[in-house]
């Protein structure tokens, strides 16, 4: 059927809406013919009141599940995330015998009792089966329990092995569910936090996706094109953006959606997509933003977010909503819809569970429908087009003291920006503070009571708004302390007088004793050191650690430099963009995390290191470094060095002992270094064991000598080998070389796995 314009468009609409209910529409072949199947299910009245009342468990009743008059046995409970508190269950079958129905073993009933029009999911997955894109199939299906009539239900397919082979993906690859709200790809404390489950290969480890959720964090927006490309599937990841955009999909990026990679053949990523109820004209009532990856209270998706602000990405996802809209149009829809009403409306009159009370108010709520998809994709792409482009906010420190300053990047077509700051996360008109400007940056004085905020940014024009990525942000305002260039006497850091502010170097003179209590926070300004010559105490607590960060999120501090320190002690403590330093000192850390994102790493030929010690004694237990994968890890030289049970991500040389004549290196985890995990030049007597080396870009151990470098090789006392090394009980996987013994050196090594390795 072809129409000439938008005026006949709209009229046909209203003719084919309200004309003869028995006129019949042929559906074209290449789409789904819509029946309604029927099940009855019998189980013991008893336990399935308690299962409807217990609604939030997972715990299944035993059932039977009837289908043409054949019999099954089978297990059922509740299903979904909100809509469980919904007065329409949504339900999950699981057979529990050898027998399918239809080679299917598990059902998914949805109640779609949001969904007045019953037709949300089924269109939803019609379109992207249209543009062929992977996606669960979706039916209709009359349920009876214990031969009383129960709804009319949504039948979506189960999302496992079974799904991937039929949409030719292999089926031993890796599928991962976003199962929790903030699963967005956003942090790996998502993974501890399971907020992520494995579907596939459940007795494997997650770290593939764990690197998949770092890189995307480290990963600059402008570099993100060249990196999709290499670690998606490109095409099908554009495809996934323009058609959830399409289909105005607002409830996913935050959960709702499944990631999957066949690591035996490319190992690119693909995303799924899952739950379809809230789409098309859910969202007509915010309206719906494409650019909004998320909900009020989680963190935004880092991986849509840095898509949208990459300039080639963004052109492509535009170009490609442009192609669906002459694919996905009312010569496309009508007949589904049309079909729909033709085989749905006795069962959709007949259930008297959902919240379609006549065959008027289901009509109207299908016309919504159609209002949605008229135009759908030229309407999407002018609003795009209208609107302030993406832009990014830069996080701040999580407590702060005035002034402070809050930036952002530039959003094109935006004339002006808004800094929103209120202590309630949904930012009520009443407690938000908005400071207007047209830079991208504000400082904000004294004009602000102390406490707990949220902030955000808009970036506005007449036409619209568009929130910037990263926008959930917290900081606690406190009236906070200077700390003076120089610190003569002891001095005690407490929790009620911080946040502390280095504006400047500071030094810390000998036979003085720094103390810091749990929960402070220590700002520095860009490149400022604090040089200590006395005792450095920084306990903090797992419940409340101690913080050392730059003012700014997009800066960084110089360094932590202990000199002959008798005693520096941390424990709890979260160091960000800066290093720690020490010579002739007394070093002992415990349970504490540095992050380097922004502190240069390569200056010259000259790699820092994240921690560097010369001479004294260094004990280094449970610490975790965050590399962004240039300078060093941990480089100690000349001092007695033990480092257990801690974890390096992205570092190159994560350890590093230089001239170390004792030693012990011992249940630590390294992973994806770019030079070498364990590196060992000219020492004596050290142990190597229990580590895990996974996946490093050269070496997973490296024993011998360095003659290029001056620090070892014309320093008194160099030995020209390494000796009396043991390496016993490793874990050495995946690296370019798993072991390397040389310059003479004498290894005893002893019941490794060295595996995979280059």
């Amino acid at each position: 059927m072809k129409i000439a314009s938008k005026i006949l468009t709209l009229l046909l609409l209203v003719v084919l809406f309200f004309s003869c209910k028995n006129t019949k529409i042929n559906t074209p072949k290449n789409l789904p013919k819509i029946n309604v199947e029927e099940y009855n299910i019998y189980c013991d009245e008893d336990e399935l009141q308690s299962m409807f009342k217990n609604y939030r468990s997972n715990e299944y009743i035993p059932v039977t599940i009837e289908k043409n008059q054949t019999k099954y046995t089978a297990r059922m409970r509740v299903r979904g995330d909100s809509s469980r508190d919904y007065d329409k269950k949504s339900l999950k079958v699981k057979i529990t015998d050898s027998l399918s129905i239809n080679t299917k073993r598990t059902f998914n009933f949805n109640a779609e009792y949001s969904d007045k029009s019953f037709l949300r999911s089924f269109l939803s997955s019609t379109i992207f089966k249209k543009l062929n894109y992977p996606c669960f199939s979706t039916s209709f299906s009359n349920l009876s329990i214990n031969n009383q009539y129960h709804g009319l239900f949504v039948e979506i397919e189960n999302m496992d092995r079974d799904f991937l082979n039929t949409n030719g993906l292999n089926p031993n690859g890796d599928l991962f569910k976003a199962t929790k709200d903030g699963a967005c790809l956003y942090s790996t404390k998502e993974l501890t936090d399971n907020k992520w489950e494995k579907k596939t290969n459940k007795q494997s480890s997650m770290i593939s996706l764990h690197r998949l959720i770092h890189e995307i964090s480290e990963t600059p927006a402008e570099n993100f094109y060249n990196y999709v490309q290499k670690k998606f599937n490109y095409p099908m990841l554009i495809d996934f953006l323009a058609i959830n955009a399409f289909i105005a999909n607002g409830s996913t990026y935050y959960h709702n959606y499944y990631l999957y990679r066949d690591q035996e053949g490319d190992g690119k990523w693909i995303l799924l997509p899952w739950d379809l109820d809230k789409t098309i004209s859910y969202y007509d009532w915010k309206p719906y933003r494409y650019h909004a990856t998320s909900s009020d209270w989680e963190n935004d998706n880092a991986l849509i977010e840095k898509c949208f602000l990459n300039k080639q990405i963004f052109n492509d996802f535009k170009n490609r909503i442009e192609f669906i809209d002459t694919i996905i149009n009312y010569d496309f829809y009508n007949p589904i819809i049309q079909n729909a009403i033709e085989n749905l409306q006795n069962s959709i009159l007949r259930d008297s569970t959902n919240q379609i009370d006549s065959q008027e108010r289901w009509k109207s709520k299908i016309q919504e429908e159609y209002r949605f998809l008229n135009n759908r994709g030229s309407q999407l792409l002018l609003d795009i087009k209208s609107a302030p482009q993406p832009f990014k906010v830069h996080k701040t420190a999580g407590e702060l003291s005035i002034p402070f300053n809050i930036s952002w990047t530039e959003s094109a077509n935006a004339d002006t920006y808004e800094l929103w700051i209120s202590s309630n996360f949904l930012f009520p008109d009443s407690i938000t503070y908005k400071f207007e400007t047209t830079d991208t940056f504000k400082w904000i004085t004294d004009s602000i009571p102390y406490g707990q905020y949220y902030w955000k940014v808009l970036a506005k024009n007449k036409n619209s708004y568009t929130e910037g990525f990263n926008s959930k942000n917290t900081f606690l305002l406190r009236k906070g302390t200077i700390l003076s260039e120089r610190i003569s006497s002891n001095m005690h850091l407490t929790k009620e007088q911080s946040p502390y502010r280095a504006k400047n170097d500071i030094t810390v003179d000998a036979n003085v004793t720094i103390n810091i209590d749990p929960g402070v926070t220590i700002l520095m300004e860009e490149n400022v050191e604090i040089f200590c010559h006395g005792s450095f105490n920084a306990r903090g607590i797992k419940e409340d650690p101690i913080h050392v960060e730059p003012l700014s999120s997009t800066s960084y501090f110089n360094s932590l430099y202990f000199y002959q320190s008798p005693q520096v002690s941390f424990n709890y403590v979260e160091l960000i963009d800066g290093v720690v330093n020490s010579k002739h000192s007394v070093v002992k850390m415990k349970n504490t995390s540095i992050t380097i994102r922004n502190r240069p790493m390569q200056i010259g030929e000259k790699r820092p290191s994240v921690i560097w010690g010369w001479h004294g004694n260094i004990i280094l237990d449970s610490i975790s470094l965050l590399g962004s994968g240039k300078g060093e890890g941990i480089n100690i030289s000349y001092a007695d060095a033990k480092i257990t049970n801690s974890t390096f991500y992205n570092t190159p040389d994560a350890i590093e002992l230089i001239n170390v004549d004792q030693g012990e290196i011992s249940y630590n985890t390294v992973m994806f270094s770019p030079d070498d995990a364990i590196d060992l030049n000219d020492c004596s007597n050290v142990i190597i064991k229990e580590n895990t080396l996974l996946n490093n870009i050269d070496k997973g151990i490296s024993i011998g000598t360095d003659w290029n470098n001056k620090f070892v090789a014309m320093k008194k006392g160099f030995k020209r080998k390494s000796s009396n090394i043991q390496v016993n009980n490793n874990y050495i996987l995946g690296n370019n070389v798993g072991l390397s013994v040389k310059d003479s050196s004498f290894v005893s090594a002893k019941n490794n796995i060295i595996s995979f390795n280059k």
